[in-house]
């Protein structure tokens, strides 16, 4: 298939759940909608169908605008979608009906913290916000907001209680630890496959952490499916290929990469 008769085989599942952008005068939906159409075009969702169980809840850590959300919603029986930003509260009502939206972090634990959202060019970049170090971005201007963090096996069972979980997205902008830590009963008992998305620098730790609880990593380059150890940042991080600014037909996603892979050994 290709990626437009794609987005029409989601679109009519969506319209199934009651999400119908196309005759909607709701901004926000429609902001979320095409986020979701121009990662779908980029190619950024071509390999969820594999890991993804259509019969199960799955996880966006990191909502964002909830464009994988949205995927997310088309894939599975079910989804929750984390995001802290305050701003973005408005996806609890411009994402599909089988998606339960929670304004707070995940994290190992119970607690409040202050995230920090970076500002460049005179605007906040709510993708870049984080619980770490801002200045791992490089970034001098921030704002600060006092957000409450949770951990996935609380949600799991505050949500999703008696249900299975399937798959588990994060996107933290560095947390990813943090997060795992507190979704290990979720990942225990339920053995989700998991997407992160990791700097080459943290690569390795997160690797050696998640095979010691049982995990392997996997990643795609070019349509071809790697072992995590043969990684090569040189090689998998092509120069004018990162995600980014430029147009679509400027750069080739499937020859850089960022998300990576990991299903249980069983």
């Amino acid at each position: 298939m290709s990626q437009d008769e794609i987005i029409q085989a989601d679109l009519k599942i969506l319209r199934a759940l009651d999400y119908d952008p196309s005759t909607s005068l709701d901004e926000d939906l429609n902001f979320a909608y095409s986020v979701y159409q121009y990662n779908q075009m980029a190619g950024e969702f071509d390999y969820l169908s594999y890991f993804v169980d259509q019969n199960a809840v799955s996880i966006d850590a990191g909502a964002n605008v909830g464009h994988y959300s949205i995927k997310l919603a088309v894939l599975s029986k079910a989804v929750l979608s984390i995001e802290p930003v305050q701003d973005l509260n408005w996806l609890s009502h411009a994402l599909p009906s089988n998606c339960t939206f929670v304004n707070c972090a995940a994290g190992s634990q119970e607690e409040q913290s202050t995230l920090r959202i970076p500002i460049l060019a005179g605007q906040r970049q709510y993708g870049m916000a984080t619980l770490t170090d801002i200045k791992i971005f490089g970034v001098l201007e921030y704002v600060h907001q006092k957000t409450q963090i949770r951990t996935i096996d609380h949600l799991v069972q505050t949500h999703f209680p008696n249900q299975q979980i399937g798959f588990i997205k994060i996107d933290v902008e560095g947390f990813e630890r943090e997060v795992i830590l507190g979704a290990k009963e979720t990942l225990k008992t339920h053995k989700p496959n998991l997407q992160l998305e990791i700097t080459p620098e943290d690569l390795q730790e997160t690797t050696d952490f998640l095979a010691d609880l049982g995990y392997r990593g996997f990643f795609f380059f070019n349509d071809i499916l790697h072992d995590i150890s043969v990684f090569d940042a040189s090689i998998h991080c092509t120069v004018g290929n990162e995600w980014g600014e430029d147009a679509i037909e400027d750069f080739n996603p499937k020859l850089n990469v960022n998300n990576f892979f990991f299903i249980p050994r069983h």
